[in-house]
């Protein structure tokens, strides 16, 4: 009964009973004189209440009432079955006009098939109890930030990960990452564990597969995102998770520029709470964005205008326009494809440019 009062009654602690609990098993709140608190207090009565098991519940509760480390609140019986009709009634007599209510069975079952409960249903498992069934794969991300070296260029790195949390392996793991403009390179992902799609070269989003299967508690890194100083703030993630086993969810967060400034040498995590960020957010559309500086020289202007001659946006050969790489000016604005379509690049090579040229 602790494990699930203290999974779903955020702050709850426990008493360690030393000479006595003083008429409390759970509590929420803060001793002390200035201080209040809802007390709960776990009786094992499976059957009918007799006399004995009724005065028990009053002396717990007077106790608890004349407890001078605190200011009582509210108290919380809490028993394993629902109460018969007898007990029903002799309870709701004697409780009229006091601060009490109860927790019966039917009342902990339903706590106990919550999500915040899966660490009480695997220590139930652990335990031997029968009916507690698992619940398959679940998942929480992370955005661990680090500061990078100034040498590079770079301000600060944002690995995306995520942790199977549920009691069952995960299969099947596919992601959407998507996040706010960066104006620099945004990063690779981690190949290892890994893949995008051989016809997808999307960057953001980008959408990857998992090569292996995520076990129970296991963390998987999925990918960098690079910050530099054009980057814009706050910066927003959104991340969408599909597997065999598990609804898609949908999660995210902002960060902000004080947020990133906090990191020191060693990194730090920001989680991805449900929900997250509108997808407007998380696709940087911000009306302060800087426009992109136009072509100066004059191959910059041609190699422009051999790409925008093709009326189709995607067969222009064109993944995405950058403002530079950070640290090196040299860097073009643009990272071409080598794909065998389009109008546009068959133009760019009788020019005697190709996709390397270009990314130089």
């Amino acid at each position: 009964m602790a494990s699930i009062l203290r999974c779903t009654v955020p702050g709850s602690r426990r008493v360690m009973v030393y000479r006595g609990d003083g008429g409390v098993d759970v509590f929420n709140g803060t001793y002390g004189a200035d201080g209040g608190v809802d007390v709960y207090q776990i009786k094992y009565f499976p059957g009918q209440w007799e006399e004995t098991q009724k005065q028990q519940i009053r002396d717990s509760y007077e106790t608890a009432r004349e407890n001078p480390d605190f200011k009582l609140k509210t108290w919380f019986l809490c028993v394993p079955t629902r109460l018969t009709k007898t007990n029903i009634r002799w309870f709701d007599e004697w409780r009229n006009g006091k601060e009490i209510e109860l927790i019966d069975g039917d009342d902990l079952t339903d706590r106990l098939n919550q999500e915040e409960c899966k660490q009480a249903r695997q220590q139930l498992r652990e335990w031997g109890v029968g009916g507690i069934q698992p619940t398959g794969a679940r998942f929480s991300a992370n955005a661990v930030v680090r500061r990078c070296e100034p040498a590079r260029g770079l301000l600060f790195g944002v690995v995306i990960q995520i942790i199977n949390e549920g009691d069952r392996t995960a299969k099947g793991i596919r992601v959407s990452i998507e996040h706010s403009e960066i104006g620099c390179v945004a990063g690779g992902h981690n190949g290892d564990h890994w893949e995008q799609r051989g016809s997808d070269r999307t960057v953001n989003p980008r959408r990857l597969s998992c090569r292996t299967d995520l076990h129970r508690q296991e963390p998987s890194a999925i990918m960098l995102i690079n910050i530099c100083e054009r980057t814009e703030f706050p910066f927003s993630i959104k991340l969408k998770i599909w597997s065999e086993d598990a609804n898609p969810v949908e999660m995210g967060c902002v960060i902000t520029k004080e947020d990133f400034e906090k990191t020191t040498s060693r990194p730090q995590f920001i989680p991805l709470v449900l929900g997250g960020p509108s997808m407007a957010a998380a696709t940087g559309t911000n009306p302060t964005r800087p426009k992109i500086e136009q072509p100066i020289t004059q191959a910059a202007k041609e190699i422009l205008g051999a790409i925008l001659k093709n009326p189709n946006v995607k067969e222009r050969g064109l993944t995405e326009i950058l403002a530079g790489a950070p640290g090196n000016n040299l860097d073009a604005a643009f990272v071409a494809t080598t794909t065998s379509h389009g109008g546009a690049e068959c133009t760019l090579h009788e020019r005697g440019y190709s996709g390397r040229p270009l990314m130089n």
